[in-house]
């Protein structure tokens, strides 16, 4: 998983890990949930230059095998892209 832009110093990458078909967890302290019915997932990930909590949203396009979404920095959003 991969957090860019959004005010973020520097990108940053998880690996994460399915711990059911709808809670992920992940490297820097990520939570997420996936509703399956919609493919949308909300979670939050520790942001690791500053140790502050940055909440996201989006969706996953199991067809494509991706996922993408968003996350607001204090005055720009940042991209988050979920895939192999």
């Amino acid at each position: 998983m991969q957090f860019q832009n959004g005010n973020l110093a520097g990108g940053f990458n998880n690996f994460v890990a399915f711990a059911t078909q709808t809670r992920v967890t992940g490297t820097n302290k990520l939570s997420m949930t996936i509703t399956s019915s919609s493919g949308r997932f909300n979670g939050s990930v520790v942001n690791p230059l500053t140790g502050k909590r940055v909440s996201f949203t989006g969706v996953v396009l199991q067809k494509q095998q991706r996922g993408a979404g968003y996350f607001l920095g204090t005055n720009e959003s940042g991209s988050v892209l979920l895939g192999p």
